[in-house]
C-alpha cells in the first residue's frame, strides 16, 4: 500500500514538473525571425534570409534584440525594420524601453500601436530606421550586426510573436524590412524590395528548458516501466 502511494506521488510530481516546464516554454523561448520572403518590389541579391532577428531573454524584464544583415551586394542596405507587440500584454507600445547596445547607429526608433505600415501592407508597432544617404554615415548593410536591449515589466520574447494586422491583403507578418540599393541587371539603376519573415515564426526553447522537459519525460517513463513490471 505504501509503495503504491509512493509511486503515485512520484508520478504526480513528475507530471507537475512537466506541466510547469511546458507552461513556461513559450515565456522562456527565443523568438527567431528569418526574413526570406519578398512581399513587394524586388528580391535582394544572393541567398535568403537577407536579415535575421533574434529576441532572447536577458534576465527578468529584459529581452535582447539582435539583428544580423545578410546582404550580398555592396550597394544594398536596410533602411527600415518593423516588429509587433502582442496587444494583450502591451496595449501601449510606448511603455517599452529601448536602449542601443552596439552595431550600426540607427537614425530613428519609433513605436506606437499599429502606427506603421510596411509598404502599405500590414500595421506594425515598432520601427527601427537606418541611414539612407551614403555620405559617410554607417548604413546597415553587408553582414553587420546590431543589438538593442528592450525592457518592460514581465517582458519576454513571446511578447513580440504577434502577426501584423493585414494591410492590402498581403501578410500578415511578424516582422518586415525595407532593402534599398538593389541593382537592376544590365543598368546602372537601383531598386528596392520589402522582405518579411513570412507567417511561420517559431519560438525555440532554451537548451535548459529542453533538458528539464527531457528529464521529466524520462522519469515518467521509468516509473511507468517499474509499475508494469
Amino acid at each position: 500500500m505504501i509503495a503504491k502511494l509512493r509511486r503515485k506521488l512520484v508520478v504526480a510530481s513528475m507530471l507537475g514538473l512537466v506541466m510547469l516546464v511546458c507552461a513556461g516554454m513559450t515565456q522562456a523561448a527565443d523568438l527567431n525571425l528569418n526574413f526570406s520572403n519578398v512581399f513587394s518590389g524586388d528580391a535582394p541579391s544572393g541567398n535568403s534570409p537577407w536579415l535575421t532577428a533574434n529576441f532572447a531573454q536577458n534576465g527578468a524584464d529584459h529581452v535582447t534584440l539582435t539583428m544580423t544583415a545578410n546582404l550580398q551586394n555592396t550597394s544594398e542596405f536596410i533602411s527600415n525594420i518593423y516588429f509587433n507587440l502582442d496587444p494583450v500584454n502591451v496595449p501601449n507600445p510606448g511603455v517599452l524601453s529601448i536602449s542601443y547596445v552596439n552595431g550600426p547607429l540607427y537614425d530613428t526608433i519609433s513605436w506606437g500601436a499599429d502606427a506603421f505600415k510596411a509598404d502599405g501592407d500590414g500595421y506594425f508597432d515598432l520601427r527601427f530606421g537606418y541611414p539612407v544617404a551614403n555620405n559617410g554615415t554607417d548604413r546597415f548593410d553587408g553582414s553587420e550586426v546590431v543589438e538593442f536591449d528592450l525592457s518592460l515589466a514581465g517582458l519576454t520574447p513571446g511578447y513580440f510573436n504577434f502577426l501584423s494586422v493585414n494591410g492590402n491583403g498581403v501578410g500578415p507578418f511578424t516582422g518586415a524590412a525595407h532593402v534599398q540599393g538593389i541593382p537592376i541587371p544590365g543598368t546602372t539603376q537601383q531598386t528596392s524590395g520589402w522582405i518579411s519573415d513570412g507567417t511561420g515564426t517559431v519560438l525555440v526553447p532554451e537548451p535548459a528548458t529542453l533538458l528539464l522537459l527531457g528529464l521529466g519525460l524520462f522519469g515518467l517513463g521509468g516509473v511507468a516501466r517499474r509499475k508494469k513490471s
